[in-house]
């Protein structure tokens, strides 16, 4: 059994913890929330998923009380304690084995917590103090990014790819307003202020388009640049191939962003995957926090393959 402790009371964490509930080998045995705790039972029950948590929440002054048939098996009953970090030690060891961060969290962690050196786990893109917090720390990918690196590396072995780039149009980018001269320079010099350029992985050039529309899902366009002339058919292969092993969701087609709420993988439309030449294009729909908060799940329990 692998045990959590969760600090910072985010739309990330609750999604993390969400999903941890229904792995059998997490057990959550910590959650540090800060002084303002009113919204966590509204922001539980109505912002850890898609859906309506199907529970209870109750906040008490030292835990969280989940109740109801949700997760695993049927009725379950989840006692969290709540943690004061910067408080004195609570009377019996925590000893983790995994800790996740919200991306915010710029407090020290204390030898108590700590001295059982656990994993430690960090969601977003920290501000540089955040980050001094924990150096080490893995952290969760962006989910857009991810996806277009394991697709890019998916296609690799057909042809040797000389440029990539993915463009995504909704929750693709929560690092906020972008750099002007960046957004400027990603566009062509273009008037306005649509493109958002933003790190993604394995080599490829990621830019969120921004339409001022708040989604949970992402639609994201990839493009790849490949060194000798591929075939569709082969292209969907690779990925589906790939999907054994990632989170991936290949699907005959045609299908839309509404059929990746909800989904702990990306889904990549077969019908809509095209190679023509040199160029290969792959659309793919992401729910951003379901994903992220997946891949959390994975580094906690040690499936991950991306780190």
């Amino acid at each position: 059994m692998t045990r959590v402790v969760v600090l910072g009371d985010t739309a990330a964490t609750r999604y993390f913890l969400r999903q941890g509930l229904s792995i059998q080998q997490l057990e959550f045995v910590g959650l540090a929330t800060g002084p303002d705790r009113e919204r966590l039972a509204y922001g539980f029950e109505y912002g850890s998923a898609a859906s309506r948590f199907k529970g209870t929440v109750e906040v008490g002054a030292d835990a969280v009380v989940l109740a109801g048939r949700y997760g695993r098996g049927g009725l379950r009953h989840d006692t969290i304690p709540f943690l004061d970090v910067l408080g004195a030690a609570p009377g019996e060891p925590v000893a983790p084995d995994v800790v996740v961060l919200a991306a915010d969290w710029d407090r020290p962690l204390p030898e108590w917590l700590t001295s059982s050196a656990p994993r430690v786990v960090r969601f977003g893109r920290p501000t540089p103090v955040a980050a001094a917090v924990a150096p080490e720390a893995v952290v969760v990918p962006a989910a857009v990014g991810w996806v277009a690196g394991e697709i890019a590396a998916a296609v690799r072995p057909l042809s040797a790819v000389t440029a990539a780039a993915v463009v995504a149009v909704g929750a693709a980018d929560p690092a906020g307003d972008p750099d002007r001269d960046s957004a400027l320079a990603a566009r062509g010099g273009a008037a306005g202020a649509v493109v958002s350029p933003w790190p993604a992985a394995d080599g490829v050039a990621g830019a969120t388009v921004a339409d001022g529309a708040v989604r949970a899902v992402a639609t994201a366009v990839l493009h790849l640049a490949v060194e000798e002339p591929v075939e569709s058919a082969a292209v969907v292969r690779r990925i589906t191939s790939t999907a054994r092993r990632t989170r991936l969701d290949v699907r005959s087609g045609p299908a839309g962003g509404a059929d990746a709420l909800g989904s702990a993988d990306a889904l990549v439309d077969a019908s809509a995957v095209t190679a023509s030449g040199r160029s290969v294009v792959v659309p793919f729909h992401c729910d951003v926090l379901t994903l992220e908060a997946a891949l959390a799940c994975d580094v906690a329990t040690g499936a991950a393959t991306w780190t």
